[in-house]
């Protein structure tokens, strides 16, 4: 969901591959019609390889299961497991290929196999569980979108050490109940920090694991429904209101307030300096006006910024929300040069000087912190409590989990991280 999750430090991983993926799988025989038809009551969707464009992907059996390929649930063809199968672009169009034939698809389900080995040109492999639909992206000028249908716990198992790398067991129960309501509370899933870190099996731990069987299909409700589990590497000493970080609605169970367990913290305190007119500069081009000057506006509780005051060459004036600040300045440096939302900046002598507190947004669970109210011996449930206001922890049914994972729930959607 991911939230400033540890993107500084191991929480947050990155993928860098072009070209073809090779996509090994392992699953129990399904129902083909069935299978992929409607969400599994206990599973989500998850986009693989969202950050990336590409044009082809490979998949192949690994452990002597047939590979099947359906088509609108009909069945296409299965395949031994020495064959793979390629789905590609093809005159603008889906094609699946082997090796004794071709269709061209509006789009392909790929089962058979459990376990799912993904191999991308030049890069290292990645393990997945679940079923694969395959369908062509015109959204992105005509490239593969492969989606990843994967039973909920195990989805919990992968991304917990992506996004968590701390070893207190109560710690580790607490982000796997966030990573969890955050999964089912969000119906378009990416595998990157738009979302959580999900990498398959090859992330999974036997901490992960345990802290998941521990704690299976608990989520967090504040009057009976799941929250939004928004969550960040570190709040800075002081979490921040929803609204004073996104501008929405005020969140009865996202309010700021002092965090006096995350000082210990690496990312406490930081700073950095850039050249004045590069920074101008780059504003400029994303604001499409001369910029002169920049100042913070209006701060929230702790210290969050609000917003931030842009004074224009032609003499105008706007603010803008730190966060989208924050996120321009970031995207036009190519690195974390803002890495949190409570922040200052000033300019001296040709130069902006930048320091702040923490990593991330700020609002909801703070990770450095849970980290610390784990050693110091408290539960999950007190950390949980801490971070999120009059919540309960819930054991639901997964009939209940399928519900409130339906697209149609349109209640705010934020993403966990940065």
């Amino acid at each position: 969901m991911g939230m400033g999750t540890l993107s500084c430090c191991t929480g947050r991983l990155g993928m860098a591959f072009f070209g073809c993926l090779l996509v090994a799988l392992k699953v129990c025989w399904p129902a083909f019609a069935s299978s992929l038809a409607l969400p599994l009551r206990d599973s989500v969707d998850v986009q693989l390889f969202a950050s990336f464009r590409f044009e082809l992907v490979e998949f192949q059996s690994a452990d002597g299961d047939s590979l099947i390929i359906m088509q609108a649930n009909r069945h296409l063809v299965s395949l031994p497991p020495d064959e793979i199968a390629t789905l590609e672009l093809w005159e603008g169009m889906l094609r699946v290929r082997w090796s004794r034939g071709s269709a061209p698809v509006t789009s392909a389900t790929i089962q058979g196999p459990t376990v799912i080995r993904v191999n991308p040109r030049g890069a290292t492999d990645r393990i997945y569980r679940g079923t694969f639909k395959v369908t062509l992206d015109t959204q992105r000028g005509n490239s593969v979108h492969v989606v990843n249908r994967i039973d909920v716990e195990d989805y919990v198992a992968s991304v917990l050490p992506s996004e968590y790398p701390f070893q207190e067991i109560e710690g580790v129960k607490a982000q796997a109940i966030v990573v969890r309501t955050y999964a089912m509370t969000n119906s378009h899933l990416r595998d990157d920090t738009g979302s959580q870190v999900y990498l398959g099996i090859s992330s999974e731990t036997d901490l992960s694991r345990r802290a998941v069987e521990i704690t299976a299909a608990s989520t967090i409700q504040f009057n009976g429904l799941d929250i939004e589990a928004v969550y960040s590497a570190h709040c800075g000493g002081h979490s921040a209101n929803n609204e004073d970080i996104w501008g929405t609605e005020p969140i009865h169970y996202l309010r700021g307030q002092k965090d006096p367990y995350d000082h210990d913290a690496p990312v406490a305190r930081w700073s950095a300096s850039v050249d004045a007119d590069d920074l101008n500069q780059k504003l400029s081009s994303r604001l499409q006006r001369q910029v002169k000057l920049v100042k913070v506006a209006d701060r929230g509780k702790g210290g969050h910024v609000i917003s931030v005051r842009i004074d224009f060459e032609n003499g105008a004036d706007e603010e803008i929300r730190g966060e989208r600040f924050r996120s321009i300045v970031n995207r036009s440096f190519g690195r974390q040069l803002i890495p949190s939302s409570s922040f200052e900046i000033k300019r001296r002598s040709g130069r902006y000087d930048l320091k702040g507190r923490g990593s991330g947004h700020g609002v909801g669970f703070c990770q450095w912190g849970a980290a610390a109210q784990a050693k110091q011996g408290r539960s999950h449930e007190e950390i949980l409590n801490h971070y999120y206001q009059d919540v309960s922890i819930t054991r639901s049914s997964f009939d209940a989990l399928a519900i409130r994972n339906d697209p149609g729930d349109d209640r705010p959607k934020r993403r966990p991280g940065w």
